[in-house]
């Protein structure tokens, strides 16, 4: 006599396996937001390449990107809110260190709250059950999952980053406003910092994500393309640049599904 299935929980368990293994899923499965989750063309290149980075992990590959984005077009739910917690739990076993970090120490500490809330979701628990928030190390700044020797750190640029190091470092918008991106102080401070505290951070097998809107020829984007023709020693980037409008896209535009032209 043949079993009755519940297609329902076959179903589920399917989603939550694809959650398991592909951050496009992950978002999908865990999204945090009363409105739908919109996918265009760039959320799924981005949340592709940035899985098969984390596959590459698992074979002893590093994997620098270098993602541009127009600004409200989803990057920072991707790489700042998802990813880390993703990670957190593709990777539990390697007990993982990540850096989280960008312009300032606000905006950075607001990316990792809401990882954290991510965490602590229930559909999140269904995903990763074995990874909850540690008691012992909570700060919003400073944070790490129950269990696990690896730490959370968000800091904004030029704040001490402290720690192990990074098996998933990420910058999250460098420049906050055309007054800085004009600066050629800011651009150097920032410059000097992303390779003097950052870059020097990574662990030997580690992700680096830098993810922006364009500002300046001259800002850390554009210093990283120079770096990578100039000194063989500078780790290569992969540019994943996305335009607003173009000639590749079917409609014309990046986005349809969320901006009208």
């Amino acid at each position: 006599m043949a079993l009755a299935v519940d297609e329902g929980l076959v179903v589920e368990e399917v989603r939550r396996e694809l959650a398991r293994r592909h951050l496009f899923y992950f978002m999908d499965y865990c999204w945090w937001m009363p409105t739908p989750l919109i996918r265009g063309i760039h959320t799924w290149a981005i949340t592709d390449r940035i899985t098969r980075a984390v596959n590459d992990l698992d074979r002893g590959i590093s994997t620098f990107l270098l993602v541009q984005v127009v600004f409200r077009h989803g990057k920072s739910d991707i790489v700042s809110r998802a990813l880390p917690a993703w990670f957190l739990g593709r990777r539990a076993a390697m007990q993982p260190n990540v850096i989280m970090t960008g312009y300032g120490a606000d905006l950075v500490e607001s990316f990792s709250a809401k990882t954290k809330l991510i965490i602590g979701s229930e559909r999140y628990q269904e995903v990763f059950p074995e990874v909850t928030l540690s008691r012992r190390l909570n700060a919003v700044g400073k944070w790490a999952v129950e269990g696990s020797v690896g730490e959370v750190n968000a800091v904004g640029l030029g704040g001490s980053i402290t720690g192990k190091g990074g098996d998933l470092i990420e910058v999250d918008d460098y420049c906050k406003n055309r007054e800085e991106a004009e600066s050629q102080a800011y651009r150097d401070a920032t410059w000097f910092s992303f390779t003097n505290d950052v870059l020097t951070r990574r662990s030997n097998c580690a992700l680096v994500i830098v993810c922006a809107t364009p500002w300046n020829v001259d800002d850390v984007a554009g210093r990283i393309k120079k770096a990578m023709v100039n000194d063989p020693d500078f780790p290569q980037f992969e540019v994943l640049k996305f335009a607003a409008e173009g000639e590749q896209y079917k409609s014309g535009y990046l986005f349809p599904e969320m901006y009208g032209p």
